[in-house]
This record gives C-alpha cells, structure tokens and sequence, in this order.
C-alpha cells in the first residue's frame, strides 16, 4: 500500500513538473479551447415557414456544422451567426480571445468572448466580400462592383506569404480562389466558372450615360431635403443649387464623350477605374486624370482595380435557394503570425471539405448517402492532438540552483536550457520576425537569450511584487562591428501593475497604469565615439497613473545619458538598477550613469517626485529588442540577477 501511495505521489509530481513550465494564462496559446455553448451571436434567423427560405436556413445550418467539424478553435473561442438575406445568405464566423480573468469567465469558470479581440471569417452562399460597389451604374438589375486584381498584397503581406503556397495546395487548387492582399478567397461555382463577368470601357460609358437621369433624381432630392423650407430664401437657394448641379451634369455628360472619344480603340478592353465612384458627379470628377488608364507602377504592383458585373439574370438567380456560387474567405495567417490564427488559416485551406461543399450543390449524385468528413482529417486531428498533449510531453523542468547560493530573489542565466531552444520559464507571445532562442555567444561564457524583434518576453515564475527596496542587474550584448549608428538595443520594462502578456486587453494596460519604469540600452557605433554622432546611450522615464509629474499635459520624468562603454567593439556591457526609497540609479559596469537628480519633467522642469511614489512596488518585468536593424544586428541578455537591498 505504501509503495502505491509512493508512485502516486511520484506521478502527481511529475505531472505537475511537466506543466509548471507555464503558467494556465499562458498555456491558453497552445490550448484547445472549441465552440462556445452560448448561441447569443447567432441571433438573425427569423422562424419561416416559406419552403425557399426554409431551405436556405438548412443550408445554413448544414455550412455552421461543417465548418465546426473541420475547424476546432485554438487559443481562442469560436461563435457563429447565421444569417439569410435578401441575395445572399450564410454564416460568418468568429475566434474570439479569451482568458482566465474572472471578467471573461462565466459563474462555472468557463470562458466568454473577449469583446473586440476576435478574427472573422466566413462561409457564405451569393457573397461578394471586399468589394466597391458602383453606386451610379446601380439603377438597373445588373449589379457593377470594383475588385482588385487577384494576387494583389503588399510587400509586408508578400513576406509574410513566402512559403505557404495557397493557389496550388490539393486541397483547393481544382476550384476559384483569389488573393487579395491578406485576404484568401475559395469560390465554389458550378463547373468552375466564375459568376462575375468583366466590364468593358464601352459598356461602363455607356451605363454610365445612361445612369444621368436617375442621377438627377437622386441628386434633386438631395437638394431639396438640404433646402427643405417654404420660405422666399430657401426656394432661390433650391434654384441656385439646382441650376449648379444641372450645369455640374453637363460636364459630366462631355467627359463621358471625352473619354468615349480618347479611348474609342480600347472600348472592348476589359475596364479599370481609379475614380470615387459614390455618384457619377463625383466619378467623372475631373478632365485632368484619365479614370481608365493606368501607370506602369501602378500594374507593376496591381494597385488598381477592376470592373465586373453581375448580371442581371444571375442576380434574380440569387432570390432562389439554389446557390449561384460559395465563397469561403478568411484572412491569410502564417505560423509568425500567432497560433490562434494561423490554426485558423490552415483550417480553412486544409481542412474545409471543398470538394464535398461543391458536389453537395453542383453534383449532388456524387454524394448520395455521403456524410460530411473534413478534408485531410488525419492530419487535422494529429495537429490537434499536438496541442492537447503538448504540456505532457513537454520535458521536466530544472530549476536553477544558483539563486539558493546567491541568495537571490530572482536569478536566471539560461545555463538549465537547451542551446537553439527557447528558454525554460520565460512567457513570449507567439509569431513574430523570429524565435526567442539560447545562443552561445563568441567571447563570453555561457548561455545568452537572443532577443526576437517585436515582441517581449518576461519570467513566467517572477516572485511578485519585487521587494521595494531592491538591485537588478543583468549582462547585454550586441552583434559586433555593425555599421550602423546603433547596433543592438534593449528595453526593459517595470510595472507596479500585475501585467497579463496573454490577454491583449490587460497587454494595453502596461503603459497606462500603475507606476512604469522603462529603461533603454543602445550601443554606439565606435566610429563616432569622438564627435556629435555618438548614439550610445542610457535613456529612463517614470511614469505614473494616477499622475504624479505633470509638466504641459505630459506625465512622466525622464533622464538620458551617453553610454560609451557599449558599442561595436565594446559589444558588452553589464547594467544594474539600484531602486532605494523610491530613487532609481543606474549603472554601467559598475559606473553611476543615471541618478535621481538627473530626472526632469518633459519639459525640462524639475520634477515633483523623482522617483516610484511611496508604497508601490514593481509586480511585472519585460525585456524588448528595440533594435533598429534588428534583422542584422543580434542583441542578447544573460546573468538576470534580482537581490534584495
């Protein structure tokens, strides 16, 4: 019995030791969290008994059950609304943030949506996502729209792209997709035709022409409600501005001539159009830009965008309950961009079975008795099994022993982690440029946390709050020999707020309240270290909520000195904190750099209390690398050393 007893213990230890490594808030960025029970987003259905409406909310129904069955919600909550309207009906869709804090949880401990931190995605039946529509070419049943060119995205979209092949994954290749910027677009139509027809320039004239009569009927009226009274005045201002707008026509109506006459060899070439397009006044607007020509910048990089239509028969199609065409949109996510949301992407390309969607509309005898099954459904389920089992399969943390013998209050120099690998006990959001990893560093011993671009990283075990009275310390080094004005360069952040890095509406907060100490280490170039380019330097604010120094509007103390000894030959140097009573010093091996009388208010005034208000104490810290040239110069951190003073 006491041997039982024993390996129970045993295992209850070791679980425990397998899943300490982050705290439950942190865990969520690698959970599975699923399908909220609350149906209070799902709230436009209205009963019917109208068989065509009836059918289309069971194909509602039938899209929010496969969609569920191939996307399980990681990180996140997932909540989704159906809807059925005049053209178009489906169900969009949400992941939503969620976190352990008693604000987002229910009476029972279960999550509840972040209000505002959601990604939307959707499946929808006749929908035109992320288009223009054409106002003036609307009056009749063809529907013109303005779409960009497909594979249009911006350099910063195109980056972060490389690598993830959408067009020609086997999942989707066979059928319609589009890209538009860091939109994904698959479209379901039969035989693979797309609905949408393209606008010639002499057909968009032509309309456009055509359009100037109801023009003016919806222009009148505009003028008479904007003089809407029965007095002498408002009549002759209905005049004056009628007989404005009656001449502002005829222009109109040259330019389409003008146009017409300028491209009258191209008027059966598909049309673009650069113009405001909310009435014909406004998109015919000018004699000086040509609305249907395009620079060579402007096709090199497809910022323009293209005519279509709908046509009219297809839009009376649309009133049945046979679908025209489904769209399947989301925005694209890469493995940089977070879990929650790049699980959602692969979903949506890997998982969504689009081949069974198409013939249960187009080919519905390819399917008869034929229940839904998401698409690639081994692989979806060993990736989440990956992330339900990942805290036990995760290896034995092992603490460091160095703080018992320093007697520290926190101590971590990264010798207990793995080179190549990120550190044990340390939270940083996932994404980013790259990884958070161990390094060796040439000329110094030990192991070095390299720091990624873009997002911070903090000690998930951090004792809190900090003793009042206390010394930090910790080693910096930067990439030597850089060529640049600055080379690696460190912030760290202090806050009397217990700080959530996992949920974005307590992340928000970190500037905002509670007393904040943030601190800057830039390394110089060497080059400069004799004249007035020198960027080497030491730079502290304090700020605090409510406000305590207040100089013009601006709340806060600042103090900023040169930092000659860290720089491309340099490239180490050793920093310490000392907080007493309130006052912060800083120092550079060993060397005072910063003290309390060298903070001023941000106008130069001298300020009101210089240092930490009485009583707070720090509860949260976190590195950032705000380096520059971050994708050539490295920046580490090691020796993170917190005692008691």
């Amino acid at each position: 019995m006491k041997r039982i007893t024993a390996l129970m213990l045993f295992t209850f230890f070791l679980i425990n030791h397998l899943t300490a490594q982050l705290t439950a808030e942190q865990r969520i960025q690698d959970s599975v969290i699923g399908w909220w029970n609350n149906n209070r987003f799902d709230n436009k259905i209205k009963p019917t008994a109208d068989p065509v409406q009836k059918r289309r909310v069971q194909i509602c129904d039938s899209i929010a059950s496969w969609v569920k069955k191939s996307y399980t919600p990681v990180a996140s909550l997932g909540t989704f609304t159906r809807y059925n309207g005049d053209l178009s009906y489906g169900v969009s869709f949400d992941a939503w943030n969620v976190s352990h804090d008693k604000k987002w949880t229910d009476e029972k401990g279960r999550f509840k949506p972040i209000p505002e931190e959601n990604t939307t995605f959707a499946l929808e039946v006749n929908t035109l996502p992320a288009v223009t529509p054409v106002d003036f070419l609307n009056h009749e049943k063809d529907f013109y729209f303005l779409l960009e060119p497909d594979e249009y995205m911006t350099e910063q979209t195109a980056n972060r792209r490389k690598g993830i092949d959408f067009k020609n994954n086997s999942n989707i290749r066979r059928f319609i997709t589009r890209i538009t910027n860091g939109q994904n677009w698959v479209m379901l139509a039969p035989g693979n035709i797309s609905p949408f027809v393209q606008v010639t320039i002499g057909e968009f004239l032509d309309k456009a022409e055509a359009s100037i009569a109801k023009e003016k009927i919806k222009e009148k009226e505009i003028v008479d409600r904007t003089f809407s009274g029965n007095g002498e005045r408002d009549k002759q201002s209905r005049l004056q501005a009628w007989s404005h707008k009656e001449k502002q026509f005829e222009i109109v109506l040259a330019r389409i001539n003008k146009w017409r006459q300028v491209h009258k060899n191209r008027l059966q070439e598909p049309a673009t159009f650069r113009a405001s397009q909310q009435s014909v006044l406004t998109g015919f607007n000018t004699d000086d830009i040509d609305p249907f020509s395009l620079r060579e910048i402007e096709k090199q990089r497809k910022q323009y965008q293209i005519v279509y239509k709908i046509t009219k028969e297809v839009v009376e199609k649309c009133k049945a309950d046979k679908p025209q065409w489904i769209t399947a949109w989301w925005s694209f996510a890469g493995a940089a961009d977070g879990v929650k949301d790049f699980e959602l992407s692969t979903a949506m390309m890997e998982n969504i079975n689009y081949e069974y969607i198409y013939n249960y509309f187009f080919s519905p005898e390819k399917i008869n008795g034929i229940s839904y099954k998401p698409a690639n459904e081994e692989q979806l389920q060993q990736r989440l099994n990956a992330y339900r089992t990942k805290y036990r399969n995760s290896a034995i943390e092992v603490p460091n022993t160095k703080p018992a013998a320093s007697g520290a209050f926190f101590f971590d120099d990264f010798s207990t982690g793995t080179i190549g690998t990120t550190p044990r006990n340390w939270y940083h959001e996932k994404g980013g440029v790259e990884p958070f990893t161990l390094n060796k560093v040439n000329g110094f011993d030990g192991n070095w946390l390299k720091l990624s671009y873009g997002r911070r990283i903090s000690p998930s075990f951090l004792k809190n709050p900090l003793p009042q009275n206390f010394k930090m310390e910790f080693d910096v080094v930067t990439d030597p020999n850089f060529t640049t004005r600055t080379g690696g360069n460190v912030e760290l952040i202090l806050n009397t707020e217990k700080i959530n890095q996992t949920n974005q509406n307590q992340e928000s907060r970190l500037f905002t309240n509670g007393t904040v100490l943030k601190i800057e280490i830039h390394s110089g170039n060497d080059a400069d270290a004799d004249n007035n380019n020198y960027r080497g330097l030491i730079k502290a604010s304090i700020n605090s909520s409510p406000t305590v120094n207040r100089e013009n509007f601006e709340e806060g103390i600042y103090a900023e000195r040169p930092l000659r000894a860290f720089n491309g030959k340099k490239n180490k140097v050793h920093i310490s904190i000392l907080v007493k009573d309130g006052k912060v010093t800083i120092l550079a091996n060993e060397q005072p750099v910063i003290q309390p009388a060298d903070f001023k208010m941000k106008y130069g005034g001298a300020c009101v209390l210089c240092g930490v208000p009485t009583g707070r104490s720090f509860n949260f810290l976190a590195f950032n690398n705000i380096t520059n040239n971050a994708k050539e110069t490295g920046v580490y951190i090691s020796n993170i050393k917190i005692t008691k003073e």
